[in-house]
């Protein structure tokens, strides 16, 4: 429910100038354990599974990249993004 406030939050520019990584950072890290560490089967892993791409989305939007070229899984993390970053491809809505 909180990835979909800061996602229309982010539609605003005065917004998405205000937000802080570390923050959306924190909480993707959050709803990746809820995601991880759940059943497969039960409504809230799936509604943390959600929530973490959701912020991932942002952060990528933000210009935030995990992970680097060559980096194995262990090594990445999050950071502003530059030379040899891997983006993520941010899914398109249809219609």
């Amino acid at each position: 429910m909180r990835a979909i406030l800061l996602l229309t939050c982010l539609a605003l520019p005065a917004w998405a100038q205000s937000v802080n990584p570390q923050t959306i950072i924190r909480l993707e890290r959050e709803a990746n354990g809820r995601c991880r560490g759940g059943s497969g089967d039960q409504q809230p892993t799936w509604q943390a599974c959600g929530e973490r791409e959701a912020y991932a989305n942002i952060l990528e939007m933000l210009n935030w990249c995990y992970g680097r070229n060559g980096e194995a899984g262990y090594q990445m993390n999050w950071h502003a993004c530059g030379p040899g970053s891997l983006h993520r491809q941010i899914p398109r809505q249809k219609g």
